[in-house]
């Protein structure tokens, strides 16, 4: 194979061969460009290459310095040659301390985030700030407790700049309460969980106090489901129910033995109930005996554990009583004091 030299390359050859001095060879104009040679010079090409190669290839000619007169020259242009001056001149104005006068006075990025003043009757840490760590608070006390001191505008804020806002305001904020507010900001914008079982399921979780599994089936009891279907209608009363959602409450229902599911308790439910004929009668007793009982104080009858009626009225009162506990620690004069004193504390997460 033959392979012809570059006028670069034989010189450099010769010059090892021989020892003589240096000579001048033309370069070409790609090297000259990479070299920063400029096209009129006449440079020794072995010094310039040997200077590359070391790393100290010499910078181009700069222009010579622009005479006293040039900046009145500026000063005496365009309006718009005037602006950009200006401009530039204030861009580089620093204050004594070393930051842009626009930026005295303001916290620098590494101070410590501590609470702002707050105005009387506004929540804070001193009056709310244990709820956001207890276990069993309400989710809706929550969302007042927020939408009293952030306006809606904390619905729609990233997750990480909410949590930070809550430690900053009320101090440490709990893996459950993190999951009943995120279910509460999902149910406030959307009509997800009136549509979706998973969601729908998701949600009774988290407002029950627990954690939910994203991708497991997590089935509810009649009770939680009752106090989920509750915190929806006050979040939006016009939301209409979905299928999925209406055939979940039958299942969990069917499932704990239920024959009668009272519309405000358990919406959609009771027609897919209905699909078996043999649940009619005994339907329409707990119904009528439901109905009646609703304004009197059973707290002293002696019920029949043999009587289906009896068993049935039973489990639709333990519903009740549980949602108007419930309710209690929302509205009641114990929401924030005897609801965080009889509360398990729960611990921020190991990240």
């Amino acid at each position: 194979m033959r392979y012809d030299l570059n006028n670069a390359e034989l010189a450099f050859f010769d010059h090892l061969s021989t020892g003589a001095e240096k000579i001048a060879v033309e370069l070409e104009p790609a090297t000259r460009s990479l070299l920063g040679i400029p096209p009129d010079e006449t440079p020794d090409a072995l010094d310039q290459l040997e200077s590359a190669a070391s790393g100290d290839t010499p910078e181009p000619a700069q222009a010579p310095a622009s005479p006293p007169q040039a900046s009145q020259n500026v000063q005496g242009g365009s309006g718009a040659d005037q602006v950009i001056d200006q401009g530039e001149q204030e861009a580089h104005v620093i204050s004594e301390e070393g930051r842009p006068p626009e930026l005295d006075g303001e916290p620098q990025a590494d101070e410590e985030d501590e609470p702002l003043p707050v105005p009387e009757g506004v929540p804070g840490r001193a009056t709310h700030g244990k709820i956001f760590n207890a276990r069993r608070t309400h989710p809706m006390l929550l969302k007042d407790v927020l939408d009293r001191r952030y306006g809606d505008d904390w619905l729609f804020w990233e997750p990480e700049t909410l949590w930070w806002a809550i430690r900053r305001d009320f101090g440490a904020v709990g893996e459950i309460t993190r999951n009943k507010l995120q279910a509460i900001r999902t149910a406030t914008k959307s009509y997800t969980p009136w549509d979706d079982w998973d969601t729908f399921e998701n949600c009774c979780v988290a407002w029950s106090d627990g954690i939910p599994i994203f991708g497991a089936m997590q089935p509810l009891t009649p009770s939680q489901m009752a106090f989920g279907v509750q915190i929806l209608k006050q979040l939006h009363p016009e939301a209409p129910w979905g299928h999925e959602v209406a055939a979940y409450e039958a299942m969990v229902l069917e499932e704990s033995g239920f024959v009668y599911a009272p519309e405000e308790l358990f919406p959609s439910a009771q027609a897919l109930i209905n699909r078996k004929d043999w649940i009619v009668e005994l339907r329409d007793q707990v119904d009528s005996s439901w109905r009646k009982l609703q304004t009197m104080d059973l707290s002293g009858v002696d019920w029949n554990a043999d009587n289906p009626v009896d068993i049935h009225i039973a489990k639709l009162l333990v519903i009740k009583t549980y949602l108007e506990e419930r309710e209690l620690m929302r509205t009641g004069p114990a929401s924030v004091g005897q609801i965080v004193a009889s509360a398990t504390p729960v611990s921020l997460p190991v990240q």
